[in-house]
């Protein structure tokens, strides 16, 4: 049986030795700290070639190893199994941990929380692509506890539970293949009556580097896209109708194009192209003025439909590929106010899409009454 006075630590792990020595270097020095018993454990599914280099960093910094084949839920479902402490603390293993954090989430656990979120704050390069994203509210969950105290859901990046709360809801859904398994696991648990707690003082640093470049981004924004629709479907109470859908608009815009090029012939199809791109360059730049603070000029906010079309590209995707279309047009609640949180963003999606359909449908009426 395990014991309640200690924290497990299990860090899903493949390959990526470097990244994962700098987490266990600042895991060793903020347990010197801590006056109760600590463990980590590598649920390493690296290949052969890294096993050898992941191993040894295991040994040089004390933590257990064992094998954990499949994904990243059936990797943190096996580490839970074989923690020796009933607090039990996901981290990613690209991540780094500061002074006070393993103290921070044992003191919530001992207080009677049932699982607590830290803070994951992102360091290093700022290109376009990290700005991109790091301005939609997409990043508003590694920054819950300065804007929560309770949350539904939090990223398991940096986020503990109660052993035996977590057994009971059956830890991690493995089914899950394209991510969401923490908001899920979360969603999962709140439903059965526990409570997820916050803390400022519990931080891991995450490097930008993952999120630096565009051909990384994208497919992670479609992935995610795609996990939605699960999320959609497994948590139906927690979505309501998506209006107006961005890509749905785009998708309309389109087949109403291709109508009109039917009925006026070819003649059109240039200026249908130029409409479309007029159409879009009016969505971005509503989106970018509405999003954008007082003074603020970045650029990167004209970015932001096209992150929110690799979303909604994903979920339609998977939607239509499971037979479910219906999911298109409803999002996830990711916060019970998400609509006072989000409300900025939501503002700025719902004027751009707007903007699209008028200068689409002027477009449209205008080339209606040229001669052929």
């Amino acid at each position: 049986m395990e014991n309640a006075d200690g924290l497990s630590i299990v860090i899903a792990t493949r390959g990526r030795a470097p990244l994962l020595s700098l987490l266990l270097q600042s895991i060793v020095a903020d347990m010197q700290n801590c006056s109760f018993p600590i463990e980590a454990i590598l649920a390493d599914a690296s290949d052969q070639a890294e096993l050898a280099a992941v191993k040894k960093i295991a040994d040089q910094f004390g933590a257990r190893m064992l094998n954990a084949t499949g994904n990243i839920s059936e990797a943190r479902n096996a580490g839970v199994k074989r923690a020796a402490f009933e607090f039990i603390l996901f981290l990613d293993s690209d991540v780094t941990i500061r002074q006070g954090t393993l103290q921070a989430h044992y003191e919530m656990l001992q207080a009677g929380s049932d699982a607590c979120v830290g803070v994951v704050e992102f360091a290093g390069r700022s290109t376009f692509a990290w700005r991109a994203v790091e301005s939609m509210q997409l990043m508003l969950p590694f920054r819950y506890p300065f804007v929560c105290r309770i949350v539904p859901w939090g990223p398991t990046a940096n986020m503990s539970f109660r052993r035996s709360r977590l057994l009971l809801v059956h830890g991690f859904d493995s089914s899950l293949l394209y991510g969401g398994e923490d908001v899920d696991l979360g969603f999962r648990f709140t439903d059965a009556g526990f409570r997820i707690a916050t803390s400022t003082a519990a931080v891991a640093e995450h490097t930008t580097e993952t999120w630096a470049k565009w051909s990384q981004n994208i497919p992670r924004l479609v992935r995610y896209g795609r996990a939605d629709y699960y999320l959609v479907r497994h948590h139906p109470m927690r979505t309501p109708a998506d209006v107006p859908s961005q890509i749905i608009t785009i998708a309309t815009e389109i087949a109403l194009g291709i109508m009109v090029c039917v009925v006026y012939g070819v003649w059109a199809l240039p200026r249908l192209i130029a409409l479309l791109f007029a159409a879009t360059i009016a969505h971005h730049v509503v989106y970018a003025g509405v999003k954008s603070k007082s003074g603020s000029s970045d650029w990167a906010h004209f970015a932001g439909p096209v992150i929110t079309s690799l979303l909604e590209l994903g979920k339609a995707f998977e939607a239509i590929k499971r037979g479910h279309p219906s999911a298109i047009l409803r999002r996830v609640n990711y916060l019970d106010d998400i609509v006072a949180r989000d409300w900025h963003e939501i503002a700025a999606g719902t004027w751009g899409v707007y903007a699209s359909i008028v200068v689409f449908l002027v477009g449209i009426i205008l080339l209606s009454r040229m001669p052929r």
